[in-house]
């Protein structure tokens, strides 16, 4: 199994729950998910500071065997890709 390990901001923590519960995912302990073949873990949000702004920031990590990382990864970042205005 391969991980990859992702600080996120700018998208509430119960949509990235949601995402995982919608993948399949069994909710085994709050915030950690076993779903065919992978597994992940969405962190408590935390407060970040950027200059003079406090964010919000949740620690995002998947685990997936090898030749199914990269593709899941791909679509995880496209899933929650935001545009600034």
């Amino acid at each position: 199994m391969k991980q990859v390990c992702m600080k996120r901001r700018g998208v509430p923590r119960d949509e990235y729950l949601a995402y995982f519960r919608d993948l399949g995912g069994k909710e085994t302990e709050p915030g950690y998910f076993t779903g065919p073949g992978w597994t992940a873990e969405v962190g408590e949000v935390q407060e970040a500071k950027l200059f003079n702004q406090t964010l919000h920031e949740v620690d995002v990590t998947i685990s997936a065997a090898e030749d199914k990382i990269d593709e899941m990864v791909h679509a995880f970042r496209i899933k929650f890709l935001r545009a600034g205005a």
